[in-house]
């Protein structure tokens, strides 16, 4: 193939180092998008603090530990290796960016369940009234639809199809030093709005051209 192409790549792609494994300078200036999460700033504290000695409150914690780490937390007479107990979360760990979509469902659950419970039972009553037994579903699902909430500085509502505003990261695939490569977020599209960085970013493309950023 002759002359010069850009690679722009979905949210499949994103910021995935498994994608362009083996490629990179292949993928040197391609653009991909990447949806939006906000990080879970007191989660990696919370996790970090997990022991299977006390996860009373967690029955799936000691299969996940056995898992995580390969290893047995009873002593039998297998193969299988004996967890230590200084086992430690931290070791390679990155947090998962959909975390905050995790988060953001249980807002959302949690908001939609709230107003139905106020508008049957009044603000008076806490919990389940008469009025909600039994659980209309279907009636729930309303509440859901029309959700509005702020989450992180972030509007959380759905449209007439039942989807959220888009908001996406721009990702492009760049060179940083001399020897190194990297994703480097260049810009967002939040709900129909394009908005790629005037200061400090470029967006990089193939043949180390440059391209000014602009609105």
């Amino acid at each position: 193939m002759d002359g010069l192409f850009h690679i722009i790549g979905s949210d499949g792609w994103a910021d995935r180092a498994d994608v362009i494994q083996g490629l990179e300078e292949t993928a040197t200036g391609g653009v991909s998008i990447k949806i939006h999460s906000s990080e879970v700033s007191n989660f990696d504290k919370k996790y970090f603090k997990l022991q299977p000695k006390n996860s009373i409150s967690n029955p799936w914690l000691e299969e996940f530990w056995q898992w995580r780490f390969n290893c047995s937390l009873k002593s039998n007479n297998t193969a299988e290796r004996v967890c230590s107990g200084k086992e430690r979360l931290q070791s390679g760990y990155t947090e998962d960016y959909k975390l905050g979509f995790v988060v953001k469902a249980i807002y959302t659950l949690a908001h939609s369940l709230h107003n139905m419970q106020v508008d049957l039972c009044g603000n008076s009553t806490a919990g389940f009234c008469n009025k909600m037994k039994p659980f209309d579903g279907k009636l729930y699902k309303e509440y859901l639809k029309n959700i509005k909430f702020n989450y992180k500085n972030e509007l959380v509502l759905f449209d007439a199809n039942g989807d959220p505003p888009g908001h996406y990261d721009i990702m492009n695939f760049q060179q940083v030093g001399n020897n190194s490569m990297e994703y480097v977020a260049v810009g967002t599209w939040n709900n129909g709005t394009l908005n790629l960085h005037r200061k400090g970013e470029k967006i990089s493309t193939k043949n180390n051209l440059i391209l000014n950023s602009m609105h």
